[in-house]
């Protein structure tokens, strides 16, 4: 039943998604939204969870194909993250892309283990898909500019052309970049320390806009982004560094404490996948958070988690309701069967 439990996750998730864009008059009309007013958008108007629901629908389905031997509910599967895929990326969110394969990867890590073998075809896979989505990330302002009606498709494709440059798909032109400046940042203002402040306070982050008591505290993610903003236009997509994070707040012991918590964070997330169904589908869904800890301030990563975990318990009450409805009915089939 995981797989249908994962399934009415996803669908929930999506739905919540069209939703979001509802917002700004719609999915195709969002389109024609820069990335960084979209996010704006998003701040000031309602903010639907639903990568606690696709994530969560992703991993569960994964698992529910994988351990039944059928290639219906497997093809269905990957049939589904694929056009989740294509809805993130045509709206320029290569994150969400990466998070997905993750979870699918983290499932097939325990349940296949043999196709995840370090083999030159992993390591060409793995650079393919960094110059791709170097590349994408690139050329998605073409989207924008084409769904808005500046430019037309052809143009889009020679302006790309004549402007494209190698040098754009090395770290340092990428948004690799922002987390390395912002421990630069970190490192040149030490004049004071946090003390754990942008730890704790994100305990409550979790809590909706309407429910929270008062005003949220920044983010330093958003304090770093407001700071190397230059020109016109939204402040965004920087990123930050956790080891700059962690400076910030404690100085160089907090750097060495960081580096102890993640590696009993991953330890544990590990240990999960040891723990039968429930502890693989944990273990997919919380092993995304390395690409986060690695480019983004703890309350995000923070945030996530707890929003993903919620949606685990949902999932797992689907499918103890699933189970109960399947028994039922078979308990009632084989009775009537009997008495016939």
């Amino acid at each position: 039943m995981w797989f249908w439990s994962g399934l009415l996750m996803y669908a929930a998730g999506v739905v919540l998604y069209f939703l979001q864009f509802s917002q700004e008059g719609g999915y195709i009309a969002a389109l024609a939204i820069a990335r960084g007013d979209r996010f704006e958008l998003d701040a000031a108007g309602l903010s639907y969870p639903y990568l606690a629901f696709v994530v969560p629908g992703i991993a569960c389905m994964c698992y529910g194909s994988q351990v039944k031997d059928a290639k219906g509910t497997r093809f269905t599967c990957y049939g589904l993250v694929v056009i989740w895929c294509v809805l993130v990326l045509l709206q320029g969110d290569r994150r969400l892309v990466i998070q997905a394969g993750l979870s699918i990867m983290a499932v097939l890590s325990v349940l296949r283990p043999n196709l995840l073998k370090l083999k030159f075809r992993t390591w060409f896979f793995i650079a393919a898909a960094y110059l791709l989505l170097s590349a994408f990330g690139n050329a998605r302002s073409a989207i924008t500019a084409v769904a808005s009606g500046r430019s037309t498709a052809t143009e889009a494709v020679e302006d790309l052309g004549s402007d494209w440059s190698n040098d754009s798909m090395l770290p340092e032109h990428t948004e690799l970049a922002g987390p390395y400046l912002s421990l630069l940042s970190a490192v040149s203002d030490s004049t004071q320390h946090l003390y754990g402040s942008s730890y704790y306070e994100s305990f409550l982050s979790v809590v909706p806009r309407f429910l929270y008591p008062g005003q949220k505290p920044p983010i330093l993610s958003s304090d770093f982004a407001s700071q190397m903003h230059r020109g016109g236009g939204s402040v965004s997509g920087w990123g930050y560094n956790p080891v700059a994070e962690a400076f910030v707040n404690f100085g160089a012991a907090g750097v060495a404490l960081l580096f102890v918590f993640w590696t009993l964070f991953f330890l544990i997330i590990g240990a999960f996948k040891y723990r039968g169904a429930l502890g693989i589908i944990i273990f997919s869904v919380l092993l995304s958070e390395g690409l986060n800890a690695n480019r983004i301030d703890f309350r995000n990563v923070y945030s996530e988690s707890v929003y993903f975990l919620a949606g685990l318990v949902i999932a797992a009450l689907i499918n103890v309701l699933l189970v109960g409805l399947v028994g039922r009915t078979s308990g009632r089939l084989i009775l009537h069967h009997q008495a016939s």
